[in-house]
């Protein structure tokens, strides 16, 4: 029986129209059947809607159109063994009411906005283009009741899939209090890394350098290398710097080890050799001399013209022959006169030789064993005698 305070007119269109209410009631409960006289059902064709409108609105517009629906659509082409459905809701918002939720036919709830939960925004379960579930202001409790999550953010890459959680309690609270913005969260977000690449960072010391793990610093900055750990650079390991417990090296395996200053441009900077920390070996000044230090004391120091030796002593020592120091001509150093030390067996003990204070010439021996013969004292200058160790000069009177 169907009864109703209006008027229930039936047209030869189908459609059957009411101006009241209408209602349904029967013994087993009543049964509101929507069918489709399609032959031939294809996919995403309708079998039966309700709609809502007011299509007697006063402003007329979107206020007339259809506001609200609930279909049940064909998912794909039926056949003797297929009739896959969904039922989809649609609302309307300004325009014709458009699809905001599904029901599909494998039971899933497809829900196109967020889904709120309690009162007004107490718990919003929402899902982002990317694929990003965010579950905000509620308790997630896992049914082993091992793991608390409290507002926290879940992610997973499809909605449809399992978020497996294996941290432990105490793993997890390290997130908590983190302090880091939602940009700088954001640059984790699509990091393909594997466990295995991650736990890279896992250190035990900030700033020591572990085997296999990233290089970090501390909290100054510094990055310490325990002993016999190095730095290596190039790529076959051309340069090492390291300390192996007792002595600190830097080792070059390819050629040549320069140390530079000034390599941007001359800003005077000059290159220090310390043995001990404050005190010179080895100065090497911007453009200019070069200093050798004994003990923070300059000994040799070089110069545009060649080098000065401070200290007033210079030892030549050798390897097992006299003893030589050889003075060139200006001539592309073709010829040189030498100083050399007698043989050992000549020395009766060490012997100081000391030069005149006056300007002159050294008179050599060369020729002692030959000399000239003359029979007039007007032959010579000047003649010189040996008068106890001292040597004389005699001027003849020519």
């Amino acid at each position: 029986n169907v009864t109703g305070l209006g008027t229930l007119t039936s047209l030869n269109t189908g459609t059957i129209t009411t101006t009241d209410d209408l209602t349904a009631k029967t013994s087993n409960g009543a049964i509101l059947k929507l069918q489709t006289s399609d032959t031939d059902v294809g996919n995403n064709e309708v079998l039966g809607a309700i709609e809502f409108s007011a299509p007697d609105e006063f402003n007329g517009g979107d206020a007339i159109l259809t506001s609200a629906s609930i279909v049940a659509e064909a998912d794909a082409s039926f056949k003797a063994n297929v009739n896959k459905t969904d039922l989809v809701f649609k609302l309307g918002s300004s325009g014709v009411a458009t699809e905001k939720m599904r029901l599909t036919h494998e039971g899933n709830l497809e829900v196109l906005g967020n889904i709120e939960l309690g009162h007004a925004t107490d718990t919003t379960i929402a899902r982002s283009s990317a694929g990003v579930v965010t579950i905000e202001g509620a308790e997630i409790t896992t049914n082993t009741a091992t793991q608390t999550l409290t507002n926290k953010t879940l992610t997973s890459p499809k909605i449809n899939e399992d978020v497996v959680v294996t941290s432990t309690a105490t793993e997890l609270n390290i997130l908590d209090g983190v302090t880091a913005t939602t940009a700088e969260i954001n640059k984790l977000d699509g990091v393909t890394a594997t466990t295995t690449e991650l736990n890279y960072v896992d250190v035990s010391t900030l700033g020591t350098v572990e085997a296999s793990k990233a290089v970090t610093a501390d909290a100054n900055g510094d990055v310490k290398f325990p002993d016999s750990d190095k730095a290596v650079f190039g790529s076959d390991n051309d340069l090492e710097i390291y300390h192996d417990g007792s002595n600190g090296y830097i080792d070059s395996n390819n050629r040549h080890i320069y140390i530079r200053a000034n390599v941007d441009g001359a800003d005077g900077g000059d290159i220090f050799l310390q043995g001990t920390s404050g005190v010179n070996n080895l100065l090497a000044v911007s453009s200019g001399a070069t200093f050798i230090h004994y003990n923070g004391t300059i000994k040799i120091r070089t110069t545009t013209t060649g080098a000065e030796i401070n200290g007033g002593i210079l030892d030549i020592k050798n390897d097992g022959s006299q003893s030589e120091l050889r003075l060139y001509c200006e001539s592309a150093n073709a010829h040189y006169v030498s100083l050399q030390a007698p043989a050992h067996a000549d020395f009766s003990g060490n012997q100081t030789l000391t030069l005149p204070a006056k300007t002159g010439t050294l008179i050599s021996t060369s020729n002692s064993d030959t000399p000239t013969t003359t029979t007039s004292s007007s032959d010579a200058d000047f003649v010189l005698i040996d008068d106890g160790g001292t040597m004389k000069k005699i001027t003849p009177s020519n």
